[in-house]
């Protein structure tokens, strides 16, 4: 809590807030673990590894958690966007990066026209990426939508999205960079897997089992004629 505002150089009490959770849940999960296999004298790794699936999966999914609050910390305390007047030739920057308006084409689509903008983001002086928003109009219902264009890393997301037309080739395009959306993702995956991996193990199976078995009514014997 007190090392995040100084690593990143952004004072946040809910960003400082939400990295103490994680680091808590991180820590008290690795603690369980050590508890578990604490009697095994010289065996710690074997004690480990012989741990029931359900203590792995708890684990797993508590390491998920963790990844969650940390991209919802990273997006609601970092993200970025700005909306600007480009054209073809123009240029704008955000967060370090530099979005250039190469040119913009006429596309026909499946079943729609748009108006697909071409944007060469750089990093300094090294190309990243070209990214293509479109602004498309439907044959059926003749609505224009909005058709962003996404680069997805795991430090982050970049976003483009082609807006109205404000003046002659000028149109209104948002800019958008939203830090660890991935890391939301990739948390409630780790999360899944560590349910399914509790839920694979066998000792729920059998103590299913054995509930079934003690409510299923026991079969009456058929009774003996007493001798005359």
């Amino acid at each position: 809590a007190v090392a995040t505002p100084i690593i990143t150089g952004h004072l946040s009490l809910w960003t400082s807030l939400a990295m103490l959770l994680a680091a808590w849940v991180v820590a008290t999960s690795v603690v369980g673990l050590l508890q578990a296999s604490q009697h095994a004298q010289g065996r710690r790794l074997a004690a480990l590894a012989a741990q029931p699936r359900h203590s792995w999966g708890m684990w797993l999914a508590h390491r998920g958690v963790a990844v969650f609050i940390v991209g919802v910390a990273g997006v609601k305390s970092f993200e970025q966007e700005k909306t600007v007047r480009m054209k073809p030739g123009s240029s704008a920057t955000l967060g370090g990066y530099t979005f250039r308006f190469d040119r913009l084409d006429e596309v026909q689509g499946p079943n729609y026209k748009a108006l697909r903008a071409q944007v060469s983001v750089l990093q300094g002086d090294q190309p990243v990426t070209l990214m293509e928003p479109e602004k498309r109009l439907y044959n059926s219902s003749g609505m224009p939508m909005t058709e962003a264009a996404i680069l997805a890393r795991v430090s982050g997301d970049l976003y483009v999205s082609l807006g109205d037309a404000v003046g002659d080739d000028t149109f209104g395009v948002k800019l958008q960079i939203k830090p660890l959306v991935s890391w939301i993702w990739g948390g409630c995956v780790v999360m899944a897997l560590g349910g399914l991996l509790a839920a694979s193990d066998r000792r729920y199976r059998l103590r299913e089992r054995q509930a079934r078995a003690a409510s299923t009514p026991t079969p009456a014997l058929p009774s003996v004629p007493e001798a005359a």
